[in-house]
C-alpha cells in the first residue's frame, strides 16, 4: 500500500458467536454472580452460559482495543472511520 492512500479493512472476530471460549487473562465470570436478562429462566445451565458469553465479550473488547490501538500507532486514527457491527 503506497503512503496516505485511502483503504478499506473488513475484520471478522468470532468470539461473540458460539461455541464460546474462555477468558484466560481476565478474571472468570462467576454464573453466580452475572444478572439474567429477564427473557432468559434464572437457571444454573442458562447463568453459566451468559458468564461464558461474558467472557467472550471480554475478550472481544481487547480485540477490538487493539485494532484501535494500532490505528492510533499508526497515525491513522483521526482520519479512519471505524463502524463496528453486532448481530
Amino acid at each position: 500500500m503506497k503512503a496516505h492512500q485511502p483503504f478499506f479493512a473488513q475484520i471478522n472476530i468470532k468470539e461473540a458467536h458460539r461455541p464460546f471460549g474462555r477468558d484466560r487473562r481476565e478474571d472468570r465470570i462467576d454464573p453466580e454472580s452475572v444478572a439474567v436478562p429477564p427473557y432468559y429462566p434464572d437457571h444454573p445451565l442458562v447463568r453459566a452460559d451468559w458468564a461464558r458469553y461474558l467472557e467472550a465479550i471480554q475478550i472481544l473488547d481487547r480485540k477490538v482495543g487493539a485494532i484501535l490501538a494500532r490505528l492510533e500507532r499508526d497515525g491513522l486514527a483521526e482520519q479512519t472511520i471505524v463502524l463496528f457491527f453486532g448481530d
